[in-house]
């Protein structure tokens, strides 16, 4: 490896890193919609072809193409420079003409436009670095040299990927990033004068053949590509390459965690194959013509990528066999393994194929920036064709069978091999005749429905007894038929906390059983914003859990980014309930960071309340404090409620707002008693005022003490994005762990939050919610010593819960349940604790014939 090979290796990191930082930017304000994912990639890669196309001829005339680079990579970096302060009132500026539900056509438009216009500078400069580092690597010897600086190029932004996401990002943020890669530009530039950019070169012609210059041998083994081919075939393997990665990265998404990590694992892979395969090109390049090698290239590419498809049926036992072990380094290297068997050697073709046309293209007496547009120009388009119209035209398993085939579908005419459709349609029928694991069922489930759309896959399946359960990317389970009772409560505890709640916003759906809570409260209009259409496809599959929301007419569904859709809606919401997103999903942080909790803050009415969910049971403690830390921030009056008594999967509901929380104990009675809000709060046992403040588990000062000192979750520094995964990746603690810091707090005095009441009925009320709140503890103690097989200390837990409040009764109930179905409980322990009730509760006549049958 030469010096100037090292200088496309550091440009090639300074590149991959700012598609990391500007997509994540960028995001933020056109959504994470796949208008938006696509309109920035698109963005990026038109960039690139432009440079690439607008500059090859400057750059192939001028003397001193060493300069040209030198002035390129300042260019990037200065204007790297120039994005960190404009990017983010551009992001506003394009919230703003996007609107809440924008149409599919304007939104890509927009999406597309605007980082097209405003990273044109750099990206086109970006485009140029390779064609003139070639031409000045080149200058004055025979030959092309593409192969090499290419896969240097290729092999740095494998590194920029690896760097960004896992040093650079988590320890210095996006800014402090962008400004590091700006530095290594200048720094190229620097070292690319000091190695001789000044000095003028002759104005040779380039050294390749000329079209025509193939000699008689070489003629009778293979047909001259004439340019229009090569140009062609350039656009088409760029197009099939990207596609190939997006599906490829989508199938994955089937098996693996799909962190911020999963992702960059995948990529890694897709450059460093890619990296490797033009480097064996450019070795071999003096032993055979690109006439010859083309061919047979392609149709490899096309079977390796038809065997890695077919592979996938056993990716599920590969990752397992790896990552069961908990880990996060083995998990990473599950992670690399499966992406890998996906990626590594279709990468290894594709990099070669590449190197092969571009070396065909010079010796064709064209410059390399052509070429290498021409790609370009194919990769741009591939995620608006692959992600929007194959995928879900097809499915997942037929987009990648058929994009493979395609790449055999260039060979046709230019090869020799008889057999290659044969063993290439063989291969395709190998694959297709599997499920390739893309849906992990029980042996009692059997799947419903399944949508391969824009952004995720959907499914539903039905379990044994008739249970439905709702998948995107078959890894994030969103609800069931069994979970009403918990997600209706997730819905209905904040709108019983405001007053008089008249126009709701949910953000997050899944089966649509929290949202339903609002059908409940008359007069009360509601919009719900879900990430993924598909999801609200299959909403009808759901009618018994959801309340028919889809059809409901003071109920409006909206397919959009909550993030964005939140800055763009004009506000006045009254309440605004956000579901429990799983932190550890890449994407999912940036609904935990200062500014999305500011912009909610600024959606909500007079008055308005704001409840963000947290399931605690899918992250650890620090996370949990940090996002606690983090809308403490923003609501410095907020309290913590939990959504049931369930210790296994305990939902923290962060609850803030715009002024004092206040319950009105007559007011709120009244409302109880509606006809038809009143019958369904008693069966979600919130059907009084001790239900509902009972669940509140700290106030604004225990929340601080619990939330502690540390980083706030924002947009530049995405402290839960990085830290999230260790989670999925490490041992999973059971839910309670996370809980069990909320017990140990002093109880959060109600008399704050109770008022309205006259005189003797106010200190009432709040002796009872004092009472409730500590009968709730000790049933939270006696349901994790169940959990942990202590049955008979679970049992003095709950009696001692039922002797601390009259108004607490799932201690009560509990014992009852126990008390007939124990069995590693001696029978006079448990005819102990029901006499115990008996005593408690004497007016209660369930327990006689109870007490007779233990006795």
């Amino acid at each position: 490896m030469t010096p100037l090979h090292v200088l496309l290796f550091v440009s090639g990191v300074a590149g991959l890193g700012y598609q990391v930082v500007w997509t994540r930017w960028f995001g933020f304000g056109l959504g994470h919609e796949m208008a938006g994912v696509t309109g920035v990639v698109g963005a990026f890669f038109g960039g690139l072809a432009a440079g690439a196309w607008l500059l090859d001829g400057p750059i192939a005339r001028s003397r001193r193409p060493g300069l040209w680079y030198v002035g390129l990579e300042v260019l990037i970096g200065l204007w790297a420079l120039c994005a960190l302060l404009l990017i983010p009132g551009v992001d506003e500026f394009a919230a703003a003409r996007l609107g809440p539900e924008p149409g599919a056509l304007w939104h890509a438009v927009v999406a597309t436009a605007i980082p097209a216009v405003l990273l044109a500078p750099a990206t086109v400069a970006m485009g140029a670095t390779l064609p003139a580092m070639e031409r000045f690597a080149r200058a004055g010897r025979p030959g092309s040299a593409v192969g090499g600086l290419y896969a240097a190029n290729t092999a740095g932004a494998m590194l920029g990927t690896l760097g960004a996401t896992f040093l650079a990002l988590p320890a210095l943020g996006f800014e402090a990033t962008a400004v590091a890669l700006a530095v290594l530009n200048l720094a190229c530039a620097g070292a690319a004068l000091l190695l001789g950019a000044r000095r003028a070169v002759a104005a040779e012609e380039t050294a390749a053949a000329r079209p025509g210059d193939v000699d008689a041998e070489e003629a009778n083994d293979a047909r001259p590509l004439t340019p229009r081919r090569i140009g062609a075939t350039l656009v088409a393997t760029g197009l099939l390459g990207i596609a190939y990665e997006t599906v490829g990265i989508r199938m994955l998404t089937q098996v693996l965690e799909n962190t911020v990590f999963t992702f960059t694992m995948a990529l890694s892979v897709y450059l460093g194959g890619t990296a490797v395969g033009a480097a064996l090109y450019q070795r071999l390049r003096d032993r055979t013509r690109p006439e010859r090698a083309l061919g047979p290239l392609l149709v490899l590419l096309s079977a390796l990528s038809l065997a890695s498809v077919g592979a996938m049926s056993g990716a599920r036992g590969l990752h397992a066999s790896v990552a069961d072990e908990q880990g996060f380094a083995r998990a990473l290297l599950g992670e690399w393994l499966l992406a890998a068997l996906v990626f590594l050697l279709p990468t290894l073709a594709m990099g070669a194929t590449f190197a092969c046309l571009a070396d065909a293209w010079q010796r064709a007496g064209r410059g390399l920036g052509r070429a290498l547009a021409l790609n370009t120009l194919g990769s741009a388009a591939a995620p608006f064709l692959a992600g929007w119209l194959l995928v879900p035209a097809v499915g997942l398993k037929w987009a990648a069978l058929g994009t493979a085939l395609a790449y055999g579908a260039l060979a046709a005419g230019r090869t020799r091999a008889a057999a290659a459709p044969v063993v290439l349609l063989a291969l395709a029928a190998w694959a297709g005749s599997s499920d390739l694991g893309l849906v992990d069922r029980g042996a009692n489930e059997r799947v419903l429905e399944r949508r391969d759309g824009v952004l995720a896959s959907v499914t539903v399946t039905e379990v044994g007894g008739g249970a439905r359960v709702l998948r995107v990317d078959n890894h994030f389970r969103m609800g069931s038929t069994q979970s009403l009772f918990l997600e209706r409560r997730l819905g209905m505890i904040p709108l019983l906390l405001h007053p008089a709640p008249a126009r709701a916003l949910f953000l997050g759906l899944g089966t649509g059983a929290t949202l339903s809570a609002a059908t409940f409260h008359p007069g009360l209009e509601t919009e719900g914003v879900e990430l993924v259409p598909e999801v609200l496809d299959v909403l009808p599959r759901f009618t018994d859990v959801n309340a028919d929301v889809f059809e409901h007419p003071s109920v409006r569904l909206v397919a959009a980014d909550a993030r964005r859709y939140v800055r763009a809606s004009g506000g006045g919401y009254d309440v605004v309930v956000a579901d429990l997103f799983q932190p550890a999903r890449d994407g999912a942080g940036a609904l935990y960071t200062v500014e999305h909790f500011a912009a909610v803050r600024g959606a909500l009415a007079d008055g308005g309340l704001f409840c963000q969910w947290l399931p605690l049971y899918q992250m650890d403690d620090a996370v949990a404090r940090t996002i606690a830390r983090t809308f403490l921030d923003v609501f410095p009056d907020a309290h913590a409620f939990v959504g049931s008594f369930n210790p296994d999967t305990p939902a923290l509901g962060l609850v803030g707002t715009r002024s004092a929380l206040v319950v009105e104990p007559t007011a709120l009675a009244a409302r109880m008693r509606d006809r038809t809000l009143g019958p369904e709060l008693e069966r979600l046992a919130l059907d009084d005022l001790f239900d509902l403040l009972g669940c509140r588990v700290a106030d604004a000062a225990q929340l601080a003490a619990y939330a502690g000192a540390g980083p706030l979750n924002t947009d530049d520094r995405p402290v839960v994005m990085f830290d999230a995964p260790a989670f999925v990746y490490g041992e999973r603690p059971p839910g309670w762990a996370r809980f069990e810091s909320f017990l140990g707090l002093e109880p959060a005095p109600a008399a704050p939050v109770v008022r309205g009441a006259r005189g003797g009925d106010a200190a009432d009320a709040v002796s009872r919610v004092e009472a409730y709140v500590r009968a709730r503890d000790l049933f939270f103690e006696g349901q994790i010593a169940l959990a942990e097989e202590r049955t008979g200390d679970a049992l003095d837990r709950y009696v001692e819960s039922v002797e601390a409040s009259a108004d607490f009764d799932a201690g009560y109930h509990q014992v009852l349940t126990l008390a007939n179905v124990a069995t590693d409980v001696a029978r006079a322990r448990r005819l102990e604790a029901v006499q115990a009730l008996a005593r408690l509760r004497p007016e209660r006549g369930d327990l006689r014939t109870l007490q007779r049958q233990l006795r």
